[in-house]
């Protein structure tokens, strides 16, 4: 069988990879904070080869790992109170019971025990790494660094997590982010913005183009696989 068959299997595989991170970016294109994600390649070596010149013909390519790009995306006024949004280079902590996480999803909401939640339930964490509570009598106040108050009482603050936005983070099973091993220094001011909610960071239009182009790719891969199967039916049926 050609080489040319494999290349083009892992040439397949490698797009298959990246369609699935598009898809994926494209369906949360409207969850507010998501961080899309993107796919870097790099050749594989072949065993045989070992660090001989590259073959055109044993170009194996393999997909990396996602990775996260973690700019901001566009900030949206709501008006509504429990919405936060963060301008900086900062990710709100939150509670999780595999530990703390990260998330720039700011949809926030008081829960039944008064705690400051995300909308899917999980606690909102304060500087000390504690949950904030709430009174239900009265709609909060938070100020642009991350206080909290109630008329002239201050509940707490924020707890926000510093970070290299031009860097990335691993996700967890929940698409959340795990914290860094290190403290970040990033520089840069952060603000919270109350009545904000900051809109995820897929380029749409052009997120659709390249799965577009990928689809394209990944076919046509396909039909250089099916030429090189032909090619060897071929040679294995001329007489010798």
């Amino acid at each position: 069988m050609a080489n040319g068959m494999y290349v083009a299997a892992s040439g397949t595989v490698s797009r298959l990879a990246q369609m699935e991170v598009l898809a994926q970016n494209l369906a949360h294109a409207r969850t507010p904070g998501f961080k899309r994600s993107a796919v870097s390649f790099h050749e594989v070596m072949d065993q045989e080869r070992g660090d001989r010149p590259v073959d055109a013909d044993k170009g194996f390519v393999q997909a990396d790992e996602p990775s996260a790009r973690l700019e901001e995306g566009p900030l949206v006024q709501t008006n509504n109170p429990m919405d936060i949004a963060l301008s900086g280079p900062a990710f709100l902590r939150v509670e999780t019971s595999a530990g703390e996480r990260l998330t720039r999803n700011g949809r926030l909401m008081m829960g039944p025990d008064g705690a400051l939640r995300t909308q899917t339930g999980l606690p909102v964490l304060d500087a000390q790494g504690s949950r904030i509570h709430l009174p239900i009598d009265r709609v909060p106040e938070v100020d642009p660094d991350g206080t909290i108050r109630s008329g002239e009482l201050r509940i707490g603050q924020l707890g926000l997590a510093r970070v290299d936005l031009a860097g990335t983070l691993d996700r967890d099973s929940a698409g959340l982010f795990i914290p860094p091993s290190e403290p970040s220094s990033a520089p840069g001011e952060v603000t919270v913005m109350q009545g904000f909610v900051e809109e995820s960071n897929t380029p749409t239009v052009q997120m659709m183009t390249e799965l577009i182009e990928v689809q394209r790719h990944y076919e046509t891969l396909h039909q250089v696989i099916s030429t090189y199967r032909e090619m060897d039916q071929t040679a294995a049926a001329l007489p010798r």
